[in-house]
């Protein structure tokens, strides 16, 4: 129950708004929905639908059929939280079923780990020209003797090109800077990342991004949170040099032959613009007297994995963006190891990237980086008790108050008074899967960084992981949100929502059967003879 000084959410903390005909998916026409009254304001909630009762019956088939897997539906109040109020909410209440404007809908999903059917695998599914739905892929790759059974679902985040084009968001990377530091729409993904090929051996990996924790697959088939990146440097193959980067971040170039800014770069003053976020457009620090020339390196998709490449090349200083790395040469050298070529001849030519550090990067076959922290062994990171102790934690851990991460995000993931669909990678000693917050709904409202803080404690006490969390990482929210349990074949496909997915540009409320806006995936194979025979269409 609530204690004396809070309450619950009530449906009068809301009101009726109209959802405009082509925001999100609202192809036929506007729609009332719901946004919240005297508090800050996330994405309006869309209206009911029966997807609960859809839910019930395939979560009851499925563990029917796979008795290893953890899937569960869980429901709970939520706490008013008043804004400015600096004491962080503590009260949430299970309940049997969702209720209009009050409560959200959380889903959990866990294999065994190893999971039992093969290799699991991670994947940046954007093409460099569309990102093609889940269920098209799966149907080719069935057809070529590829099956898939197991449970898949969303992990990291890209670079929209809201981000970077004058536009929709303000805090873009153009309409920060002036006209010669902008850079083209490029969907990239955010973080390190690394793929080692299955027949050749060869590595392929990026830059760190803002954020130190990842995912990773093992050789053996494990998949672990990897709580921290340890990368020490970096080998990078630029038009035919190969370059050793041992410096990066540092506050000044101070002259030396190559140095490497990534969007995780910290000082004083960017610690001071961390309110201004939505107009600080930080330089490289280059040092007096220093002549330099800055290659902006970051990656486009090929459809399975990101590739690196040069997308900008600025004598004199070079912008911080928010995504990939800004290499910098001293003008000398970069004139000896290119002496016959023109700076117009490397835009666009492939740069590979090998990290060396004290991650142990040969263990595993890949792993996508990017992810923020929830959990680190076994300690929940942000069950604290003021605001201020919840932001402090969230920059020690994650860096997130960052203003360059800050404008690597179309969503304020991080707000803490903001609830929108969220989600996690978990953990266990034994198990790995999801657990999504569902939100924009009537029925399901969303969660807050410290809601899923409060929530994932909980849960972890009533033993609905199986056993203690040894690490969790938020993933993607928004409408990419979501994850699927999946069976393909040469005759059908089987794409079967976990959560309730959010509305967005591509899908409606609670629909997306065929995989949509999944642009970073992790699939875990489950034995095919676990599932019932043929597909349900």
């Amino acid at each position: 129950m609530p204690t004396a000084n809070s309450r619950f959410m009530r449906p009068a903390d809301w009101g009726a708004t109209p959802i405009p005909q082509d925001c999100y998916f609202n192809k036929e026409g506007a729609i009332t929905g719901y946004q919240v009254l005297n508090a800050p304001r996330g994405n309006a909630l869309h209206p009911v639908c029966t997807f609960e009762d859809e839910l019930r019956g395939m979560f009851h088939r499925l563990r029917e059929t796979y008795p290893a897997i953890i899937l569960s539906r869980r429901h709970f109040k939520m706490p008013y939280w008043e804004p400015g109020n600096p004491r962080l909410p503590t009260d949430y209440a299970a309940v049997d079923s969702p209720e209009r404007l009050t409560t959200t809908s959380v889903t959990i999903a866990l294999v065994p780990n190893p999971p039992s059917g093969g290799q699991p695998e991670l994947g940046y599914r954007f093409n460099g020209e569309e990102l093609p739905p889940l269920r098209r892929e799966l149907a080719a790759a069935a057809q070529q003797g590829q099956p898939f059974a197991g449970l898949a679902g969303n992990i990291g985040y890209y670079m929209t090109t809201n981000l970077i084009q004058t536009g929709r968001a303000p805090w873009s990377h153009n309409h920060r800077y002036p006209p010669r530091f902008h850079l083209p729409p490029i969907k990239s993904y955010l973080g390190f990342h690394l793929s080692v090929d299955a027949v050749t051996g060869e590595i392929t990996a990026g830059f760190q991004g803002a954020h130190p924790t990842a995912v990773g697959i093992r050789r053996n088939g494990r998949v672990e949170i990897i709580p921290r990146l340890q990368i020490s440097g970096y080998r990078v193959e630029l038009g035919g040099q190969e370059l050793l980067v041992e410096s990066s971040n540092p506050r000044a170039t101070n002259g030396e032959k190559v140095v490497l800014f990534t969007p995780e770069f910290q000082s004083p003053e960017v610690t001071r613009q961390k309110d201004n976020w939505q107009s600080y457009a930080p330089l490289i620090p280059i040092s007096a007297h220093d002549e330099r020339i800055n290659f902006f390196i970051a990656n486009t998709g090929n459809g399975q994995i990101p590739l690196e490449r040069v997308v900008h090349i600025w004598p004199g200083t070079a912008p911080l963006p928010s995504f990939g790395g800004v290499l910098s040469l001293e003008r000398g050298y970069y004139e000896q190891l290119f002496p016959h070529s023109a700076s117009r001849e490397l835009l666009n030519q492939r740069v590979h990237i090998r990290p060396y550090g004290k991650s142990d990067f040969n263990a595993y076959t890949q792993i996508l980086g990017g992810l923020a922290p929830a959990v680190l062994n076994g300690a929940h990171l942000y069950d604290v008790a003021t605001a201020s102790a919840i932001r402090a934690r969230l920059q020690q851990y994650a860096n997130v108050g960052s203003p360059i991460a800050e404008a690597g995000r179309e969503s304020r993931n991080f707000a803490l008074y903001i609830r929108e669909p969220a989600g996690v990678l978990v953990q266990t000693a034994e198990r790995i899967g999801w657990v999504l917050f569902d939100g924009r709904h009537e029925l399901s409202i969303g969660a807050s960084v410290v809601d899923v803080a409060r929530l994932l404690r909980r849960l972890e006490e009533r033993g609905a992981f199986g056993g203690p969390l040894l690490h969790a990482a938020f993933v993607d929210g928004g409408s990419a949100m979501k994850a699927y349990a999946i069976r393909s074949d040469k005759h059908a496909v089987a794409l079967e929502l976990l959560n309730r997915v959010a509305a967005g540009s591509r899908n409606g409320s609670g629909s997306d059967p065929d995989g949509l806006n999944l642009y970073t995936v992790l699939k875990l194979p489950l034995n095919p003879s676990t599932f019932s025979q043929g597909v349900r269409k």
